[in-house]
C-alpha cells in the first residue's frame, strides 16, 4: 500500500484508490505518514483478501487517529511529510530528467521499491515511523 496526499481534481485511477478526504492539507499530510509507516503494516495485512487486493477496506479496519495540532508529535509529521513529498518529488524529476518516461504501471512497484529505499536512507522514514508508533500507543 502506497499513500499520498493529491488534489482529486483531474485525477486519474488505473485500478483502484483508497481514499479519505481530509479537512486540512496538515491532516492529509498526518494520514499519508500514517498509511506510508511500517508500524500499520500488520493492520494493513490483516485487511487483504489476497497478496495483491486490500478489498476489505483498510482505511476502515486500520487505525484512523484524529488530527490533534496541539500535539508536537502531529507537528512534526507534517514537517517530515513535506521533507518526504520533497525527497520523492527530487527523486521522480531525477528519473524522468534522466531516463525520458514517466511512472507506468510495468514500472510502478520498482519505481515505489526505489523511493521508499532512499526515504530510508535519508532517515525520514524512521523518524516518521517512531511518531507513528508513540502515536498508535496512545490509542490503546
Amino acid at each position: 500500500m502506497r499513500a499520498c496526499r493529491v488534489n482529486l481534481s483531474g485525477c486519474v485511477v488505473e485500478t483502484s484508490l483508497y481514499w479519505r478526504e481530509a479537512v486540512s492539507a496538515n491532516e492529509a499530510a498526518c494520514l499519508a505518514a500514517l498509511f506510508n509507516s511500517p508500524a500499520l503494516f500488520a493492520d494493513y495485512a490483516y485487511s487483504r483478501n489476497s497478496d495483491r487486493n486490500f478489498d476489505l477496506q483498510p482505511l476502515a479496519r486500520a487505525p484512523n487517529p484524529k488530527l490533534d495540532t496541539a500535539d508536537e508529535r502531529h507537528q512534526q509529521v507534517f514537517t517530515l511529510t513535506r521533507d518526504t513529498e520533497r525527497c520523492a518529488g527530487d527523486f521522480f524529476q531525477k528519473q524522468a530528467a534522466s531516463k525520458g518516461y514517466a511512472v507506468t504501471n510495468k514500472r510502478e512497484g520498482a519505481i515505489s521499491n526505489q523511493v521508499r529505499k532512499r526515504l530510508r536512507k535519508s532517515g525520514f522514514n524512521a523518524q516518521i515511523d517512531e511518531i507513528v508508533r508513540q502515536l498508535m500507543t496512545d490509542r490503546t
